[in-house]
């Protein structure tokens, strides 16, 4: 993590070799670009380290890979197949945002976004065409399936 966190001072401070300009603002401060990204990974929580910050590099989650939840949610609205797996805290992306993504990235008011999207049969699922393993923030309802 010290070589990381040396290679990101240098860059923000003296700036990338291909020529790409920064305000004096960024090089008076060189942590200030990464703030708007920076996040602390709600995974790590569940491993018990007590580290630091993490970012998004290229939407995604530097400590755990997971996809950004916007980009998440985008690619649910967009049409993305969505891979139902057997764990209540992960689905696979299939589309132009391929990947995992972790439900724990999202927030609150994404959580019940994804639900709606889920029962207005707005989202694709893959194979078998529902979630055998609910999302762990959801339950199943008394009514019938969704899919059939």
């Amino acid at each position: 993590m010290r070589v990381f966190a040396a290679w990101v001072r240098r860059v923000f401070t003296e700036g990338y070799r291909d020529g790409l300009a920064r305000s004096a603002a960024q090089r008076a401060d060189p942590v200030q670009v990464l703030r708007p990204a920076e996040h602390r990974c709600p995974r790590r929580k569940e491993q018990h380290d007590r580290g630091g910050y993490d970012a998004w590099v290229n939407d995604r989650c530097t400590w755990c890979g997971s996809l950004h939840p916007d980009r998440f949610m985008e690619a649910i609205h967009a049409g993305a197949e969505i891979g139902p797996t057997d764990k209540s805290y992960k689905a696979y992306v299939d589309g132009p945002m391929q990947g995992k993504f972790y439900f724990q990235h999202l927030s609150a008011e994404q959580r019940d976004a994804f639900v709606a999207a889920y029962n207005s049969h707005v989202m694709r699922i893959g194979y078998p065409g529902f979630f055998y393993v609910p999302p762990f923030f959801t339950s199943r309802s008394n009514g019938p399936a969704p899919y059939r």
